[in-house]
């Protein structure tokens, strides 16, 4: 797959992120992981949050 110039600065610019944005990256996957368990123990129980 061929990545366009535009494309590799657009991933080097995604990877610079700043030390207080990485922490509110890591605690929104964290928050987002925790939301994703809840959806699954409420659709195993058959309850929709939807």
């Amino acid at each position: 797959m061929e990545t366009t110039e535009s494309e590799k600065q657009n991933m080097s610019s995604n990877v610079t992120v700043s030390e207080s944005d990485g922490k509110s990256l890591l605690e929104n996957s964290e928050i987002e992981s925790f939301y994703q368990r809840l959806i699954k123990l409420h659709n195993s129980s058959g309850i929709n949050l939807v």
